[in-house]
């Protein structure tokens, strides 16, 4: 699957970040489209893999980060003016949610609790499967900034759990994945012969095979027993990944593109000529946040046989400040 050359490096110093469960923070030298998310959760089938070890040392700059959304999960619910529930398989515009996944998505799944809030995917007794989606699309959305999420994710076959951001505005770009995503921590069948968390971006043409960049690695020690953060530092030209403080991934404007059909004004026409996106086009407008918990699909497969057939099978996605 074809794929620009993503550049891994290694980080000599971390950046601070605040005990609180989700937040989002802007660096005060940056306009105010840009953003930082920090928190317990701070506020993430790619197109290539890099298993290149990375080399050389990142100093990170000296940047004073300024809070601009957070959530500390201390309700007794989730906080609706923040977030979104996502609800049912993606039909009829997209069935299976794109990857052929098994699961509907449920309020039910979504559980706030001690300063938790845990997206529980479940074997119903029926045999279907359920879990949590939750996204912060017209709540908050944001260009630019540093995204912190400590959470433990959950193991076994046929798992997906994932922090990412998506494009908020489709009429700018088009579809995906002409408008782009990135992908904080994606975990694929994680367990103890695969212990790898994945980042990732995805850009390009309509078309497959579908551009992206990626990076896997096993910074997150058991992390379907600790809590490890996970963290995003999204500038103009240039994205960068982090695990516990440590870098692990970049990737600069050189690396991305958008094609896409655009008409007189610019913006998406799917009969319009197709058009190089300028700049740093599709990482150059607004996205949001979205956490789910996936079972099955394309990437994974089904989950393991012999756990599904006893009930209730249950496991959970969690974002807390608790060890």
């Amino acid at each position: 699957m074809a794929c620009s050359k993503n550049v891994p490096t290694t980080v000599a110093a971390a950046t601070a970040s605040p005990a609180c469960q989700l937040s989002i923070r802007r660096p005060r030298w940056l306009r105010p489209v840009g953003i930082l998310l920090a928190a317990a959760l701070s506020v993430a089938g790619c197109g290539g893999v890099s298993d290149g070890v990375p080399a050389g040392e990142f100093t990170p700059p000296v940047v004073e980060w300024q809070l601009v959304f957070a959530d500390e999960f201390d309700g007794a619910g989730l906080d609706s003016a923040k977030w979104n529930i996502d609800t049912g398989d993606g039909c009829p515009d997209l069935c299976g949610w794109g990857n052929n996944e098994l699961q509907d998505y449920s309020a039910d799944n979504v559980i706030v609790s001690g300063g938790t809030v845990q997206l529980e995917g479940r074997r119903e007794a029926d045999g279907s499967y359920t879990s949590g989606r939750i996204n912060t699309k017209g709540r908050f959305d944001f260009r630019y900034g540093r995204v912190e999420v400590r959470a433990r994710i959950p193991a076994g076959q046929g798992t997906w759990p994932a922090i990412w951001l998506l494009h908020s505005d489709p009429t700018i770009y088009g579809p995906w994945p002409l408008s782009g995503e990135i992908d904080i921590m994606e975990a694929f069948n994680y367990g103890p012969a695969n212990a790898l968390t994945q980042s990732a971006t995805h850009y390009g043409l309509p078309i497959p095979p579908f551009n992206g960049t990626s990076s896997r690695t096993d910074l997150a020690v058991n992390a379907d027993v600790n809590f490890h953060e996970y963290a995003l530092e999204w500038e103009r030209g240039r994205i960068r990944f982090f695990i516990d403080g440590q870098h692990y991934q970049s990737q600069i404007v050189d690396e991305w593109y958008t094609w896409y059909p655009a008409g007189e004004d610019g913006l998406y026409d799917e009969f319009g000529p197709y058009t190089r996106g300028l700049d740093d086009a599709p990482f150059d407008q607004a996205f949001h946040l979205i956490m789910n918990f996936a079972i099955g699909g394309d990437p994974v497969g089904d989950p393991d046989a012999a756990r599904s057939s006893r009930r209730p099978w249950k496991s959970t996605m969690s974002v807390s400040t608790s060890a």
